[in-house]
C-alpha cells in the first residue's frame, strides 16, 4: 500500500477504470487497490461521442477541484494515442501552469506511427513532462531518441495476483486456445482463423479457441460461420471478473499474433495463470516471451509459422506445462508488490525535488 502522506499528493489522470474497456483501465483498476488515499480524475468513458465529450468536461471539473482543494504535487497521466493523446495534452498543459510535477504513463501499441503524423506536437509535449514512464525497454528506446524527455523510465505494467484453481490445466480432449483483445486485423485474429480454416479436418476435435473481447465482432463471427470453424471456435465477447478467472484456469495456451503492441496486459495475465504464449516480435512483447522458454514469437503475418507454433503446443502436454511454469516465473515481477515499490520510489523522488 502507497502510504497516504505520499499517496494523498498523487493524482491519476486515466480513462474511468470502471465504464471503459480496454489495457489502461484493468491497469488503474489495479493500482486503485493500491494506494491508501486514490485520487483520480476520469478523462474519457466508453459510449458515445457525447458520453465520451461530457466525461472529458466532467474529468477538467473534477482536475481543478483536486487541483484547488487538496495538496496535489504529482499529476499522473496515463495515455495512448490519437484521441487520448489530444485529451492528456490539455492536462499535461494545465499541470504545469499550476506548476504539478507531471508523469506521463505511455500505453498504446501504435505509438510510432502516431508519433510521425504528429512529431513536432508530441515531442513538445513530452518534453514539458518531468518524468515519461515507458512499458519495455524498446519503447523506452524509441521515445528517448525521438522525442529527447528530460527523463524516461521503464515500469512493468501490473497484473493483478493470479486465482489459480486447485484442477487448473487439467488436461481435457481439446487443448484449450485462448484469444483476449480488441477484434481485428492489428490483434492478428484474422491470421489465426485462416489457419484453423486451412487445416480444420485436423484440427476438429483437437482444438477449441476461445475468442474474448469487442471490436470487429460482426466480421469475426461472419468468417467463422463462413470458414465452417463453428465447432473449433467460440466467441465468448468481452470478459472480465470471475468468468474471466475461470477462462484462465480453463485454457492451455493463450495465442496474441499482433500486428503492433506495446505491452499487453493480456500476455501478462496468461503467464501469471501458467499458459504458454504464442504472439508475435513486436513492441515489447520479446522482453516477456521467450522461444522455446515460455512460448513461442513469429513474425506478424506468418501463418504457415502460426501453424507450426499451434501445433508444437498442442501435441505435448509436457511442453505445455513447462512452458507454462516458465511464463508463471517471468510474470512475478509484474505482481502489484513489485509495481508499488518501484512507484513509492519514483513519487518519493519527484516530491524531493
Amino acid at each position: 500500500m502507497i502510504k497516504k502522506e505520499i499517496s494523498s499528493r498523487i493524482l491519476t489522470v486515466a480513462p474511468h477504470y470502471i465504464k471503459t474497456l480496454g489495457g489502461i483501465s484493468q491497469v488503474v483498476s489495479v493500482y486503485s487497490n493500491m494506494y491508501e488515499e486514490f485520487n483520480v480524475v476520469a478523462s474519457t468513458r466508453d459510449g458515445s461521442l457525447i458520453d465520451r465529450f461530457i466525461q472529458t468536461i466532467s474529468g477538467l471539473y473534477t482536475f481543478f477541484r483536486f487541483i484547488l482543494s487538496k495538496n496535489i504535487k504529482i499529476v499522473h497521466i496515463h495515455g495512448a494515442t490519437k484521441g487520448s493523446f489530444w485529451r492528456k495534452a490539455i492536462f499535461i498543459y494545465l499541470s504545469k501552469i499550476f506548476n504539478k510535477k507531471v508523469i506521463y504513463h505511455i500505453h498504446g501499441a501504435n505509438y510510432k506511427t502516431f508519433f510521425y503524423k504528429h512529431p513536432k506536437t508530441i515531442t513538445k509535449v513530452i518534453q514539458k513532462c518531468d518524468l515519461i514512464i515507458c512499458l519495455s525497454e524498446s519503447w523506452k528506446s524509441f521515445f528517448e531518441e525521438v522525442t529527447h524527455p528530460k527523463r524516461c523510465i521503464v515500469l512493468n505494467n501490473i497484473i493483478p495476483l493470479p486465482t489459480l484453481f486447485p484442477d487448473h490445466h487439467i488436461p481435457q480432449k481439446e487443448c484449450n486456445f485462448l484469444f483476449l483483445g480488441r477484434l481485428g486485423k492489428r490483434k492478428g485474429v484474422y491470421d489465426l482463423l485462416e489457419v484453423l480454416r486451412d487445416h480444420k479436418t485436423y484440427y476438429k476435435g483437437r482444438i477449441k479457441l476461445f475468442l474474448g473481447g469487442d471490436g470487429e465482432i460482426e466480421q469475426v463471427q461472419k468468417c467463422i460461420k463462413e470458414y465452417g470453424l463453428e465447432e473449433i471456435v467460440k466467441y465468448i465477447g468481452w470478459i472480465t471478473g470471475e468468468k474471466k478467472i475461470e477462462l484462465l484456469n480453463k485454457s492451455d495456451v493463450y495465442i496474441l499474433p499482433s500486428y503492433s503492441e506495446g505491452l499487453p496486459i493480456s500476455i501478462l495475465e496468461a503467464m501469471s495463470y501458467k499458459l504458454p504464449i504464442i504472439s508475435t516480435n513486436v513492441g515489447g512483447i520479446p522482453e516477456v516471451v521467450f522461444n522455446d522458454q515460455n512460448g513461442y514469437l513469429i513474425t506478424p503475418g506468418d501463418q504457415p509459422a502460426l501453424k507450426i507454433c499451434i501445433d508444437k503446443v498442442l501435441i505435448s502436454e509436457t511442453l505445455r506445462k513447462k512452458m507454462g511454469e516458465k511464463s508463471y516465473t517471468l510474470s512475478q515481477k509484474h505482481f502489484p508488490y513489485e509495481i508499488e515499490q518501484k512507484l513509492t520510489t519514483i513519487y518519493t523522488e519527484l516530491l524531493k525535488k
